[in-house]
């Protein structure tokens, strides 16, 4: 992406409405990141290479919403760091339509009592970065680190905003100790910034309603529009969900909006990357040809728990079936 295509993408996803000199709103700073994809960074030029490949980056490190942020380094095949992302998670059939699902998602939040009595004005998101670790041309470490965003704002919109270091672990999935030198400790803060009263602009900053027409409305105001397709509407769940953690009756009332559709399907059953059991609901981007969506909804509770993004077409970055980005809510750890 050149940056003359870029900069009419900015313009198009968030029309100036201020000053040209004016620094830019938190929305704003969204509106970008979210359409960064394939963004080119130089990497260090030291003797021992770290190369980082940020996908599902934390959105301009001020909200728990999770954009795709693919960032290739000179010098740094991106097939070979490709090979080196998180495996797709496999699921198993069930023969479950859309309406079934719904049925059994309505069932579950019934006899549960997760999530929150009422929204809240806050949430916990894990993101994750792929670090390469290479000497002499050739990678010899691979480690997935995930991110820690939590996010809490009041009604004055003041907030913070931290980012911390998860527990990483190596791609291959060995049970090998990880060289500090190769990732972050668990614990580490990225980040941490607080807003003053009025400092915070949250992409919906209305307290959510309890009915299918007030939940379309707070999509609406996390960037779905009418006409949008699946893809579109499971971004704007994203975005809703970096700034509330609704209640369990409230996320089925969008599921709802999500499986009326009839460009969605039920991929099955799987484990996630928290090794919760979960139901895939998948969708391919119009928009964005070759990039499929699919939301996790929690067998236990019925919630919304997770978000995979998949190339389905290679590209000069990475090849196709790559996972390039997930975030997971309602994770303990």
């Amino acid at each position: 992406m050149d940056d003359e295509t870029l900069d009419r993408l900015v313009v198009d996803a968030d029309p100036a409405r201020m000053p040209v000199d004016a620094g830019l709103t938190l929305r704003q700073l969204q509106a970008r990141d979210r359409i960064m994809a394939g963004t080119y960074a130089p990497a260090a030029g030291t003797a021992r290479r770290r190369a980082r490949w940020r996908i599902g980056a934390p959105v301009a490190l001020l909200a728990a919403c999770l954009a795709v942020l693919l960032i290739v380094v000179p010098g740094l095949h991106p097939q070979a760091a490709a090979a080196h992302t998180p495996p797709p998670l496999v699921f198993t059939p069930t023969g479950q339509t859309p309406q079934e699902l719904l049925r059994m998602v309505e069932r579950d939040v019934l006899r549960s009592d997760a999530g929150p009595a009422a929204p809240l004005r806050q949430s916990r998101t894990v993101g994750w970065y792929l670090q390469l670790t290479q000497r002499d041309g050739a990678t010899t470490a691979a480690v997935i680190s995930p991110q820690v965003t939590t996010f809490s704002w009041g009604e004055d919109l003041s907030g913070r905003v931290t980012i911390v270091a998860g527990t990483p672990y190596w791609t291959d999935e060995s049970d090998r100790p990880i060289p500090q030198a190769d990732a972050l400790a668990p614990g580490t803060v990225i980040s941490d910034m607080r807003f003053a009263r009025g400092g915070f602009e949250p992409p919906v900053p209305a307290m959510p309603g309890q009915t299918g027409a007030a939940l379309a409305g707070s999509l609406a105001a996390a960037g779905y529009s009418p006409g949008g397709d699946a893809a579109d509407l499971i971004d704007a769940i994203s975005t809703f969900f970096s700034c509330w953690t609704l209640t369990s009756r409230q996320q089925a009332t969008i599921l709802r909006i999500l499986l009326d559709r009839s460009d969605v399907q039920v991929l099955g059953t799987a484990r996630d990357r928290a090794s919760r059991p979960v139901t895939g609901i998948a969708t391919d981007s119009t928009r964005f040809p070759g990039t499929r969506k699919i939301l996790l909804v929690s067998r236990d509770s019925g919630r919304i728990v997770g978000m995979e993004t998949i190339t389905m077409k290679a590209s000069d970055a990475v090849p196709a079936g790559s996972v390039i980005a997930y975030s997971l809510w309602d994770v303990d750890r």
